[in-house]
């Protein structure tokens, strides 16, 4: 369904998603959709690189990593810098330790992408836990 680049390939591309394998519909009879994602803190330029800039180099690659032969016939570029926080040795430390803190303040509950993982699976598994921890707290204390 897709791939990741690790960082000794020194590729501009970190990881490439085949979106129509996993969505059938997604392209035409006869091609492929695929969503590449380039830059990250490895390349933070490229979230501020012109899109003509962009789309050559990683067209470039694309073919290169998977032997991709034509033009596309479809292409958006969507530039997102500092969305996808990069976790530095200890931050699991840390976590622990807002969290223990947190458990003494009543109605207050944790959720976010730096709780468990940056995947919206692990966003969604945070707010469900925030939710069922601040409405269990509230049915407690007898109040709705």
């Amino acid at each position: 369904m897709g791939a990741v680049v690790p960082a000794i390939e020194r590729s501009p591309i970190l990881a490439l998603s085949f979106s129509s394998q996993k969505y059938a519909h997604r392209a035409p009879e006869g091609h492929v959709l695929l969503r590449v994602f380039a830059g990250g803190a490895r390349q933070s330029e490229f979230a501020e690189m012109p899109d003509a800039q962009l789309l050559t180099l990683v067209l470039e690659e694309v073919r290169r990593l998977l032997g991709v032969r034509g033009e596309p016939i479809y292409c958006r570029i969507a530039h997102w810098p500092r969305t996808m926080p990069q976790y530095h040795v200890g931050h699991r430390q840390l976590v622990e330790t807002i969290k223990a803190r947190a458990e003494d303040l009543a109605g207050l509950a944790l959720a976010g992408n730096y709780l468990q993982g940056v995947g919206i699976p692990h966003c969604i598994a945070t707010g469900q836990d925030a939710a069922e921890r601040v409405l269990g707290e509230r049915l407690r204390m007898g109040r709705r």
